[in-house]
């Protein structure tokens, strides 16, 4: 059942990844046709530009949710992993000497348990 679950994961991500290469495919080649057309029409670019800022924004957004935000993303796969092993010594050791982070943890566990 786990292997299934990392199958899907991995399947889930490949196409995130794949999804971000078509759109940025596709803004290559349009907003190149955009000033290609604003180009030949009156030998000045002065459109063209506006389309790029916009769709480049989105388009901006869309990697950073893929790549760096988004699920399964490697940066927020290493934060959770250093919470995780965070959580296995201070539950290994008890309390982490001179160091409140665990009584704070152990409070805001607490605060969530009784909220669920």
């Amino acid at each position: 059942m786990n292997e299934e679950r990392a199958y899907e994961r991995a399947k889930e991500r490949v196409e995130e990844k794949l999804g971000f290469i078509s759109h940025l495919a596709a803004y290559v080649v349009i907003n190149a046709f955009l000033f290609f057309i604003d180009y030949r029409t009156d030998r000045v670019i002065n459109w063209a530009y506006w389309p790029l800022i916009g769709w480049g924004i989105g388009l901006l957004f869309h990697g950073l949710n893929t790549f760096l935000l988004g699920e399964g993303s490697a940066w927020k796969e290493r934060m959770i992993k250093k919470e995780m092993s965070k959580e296995r010594t201070e539950g290994v050791s008890g309390e982490v000497s001179g160091d409140m982070s665990g009584e704070v943890s152990d409070k805001a566990s607490g605060d969530l348990a009784g909220k669920e």
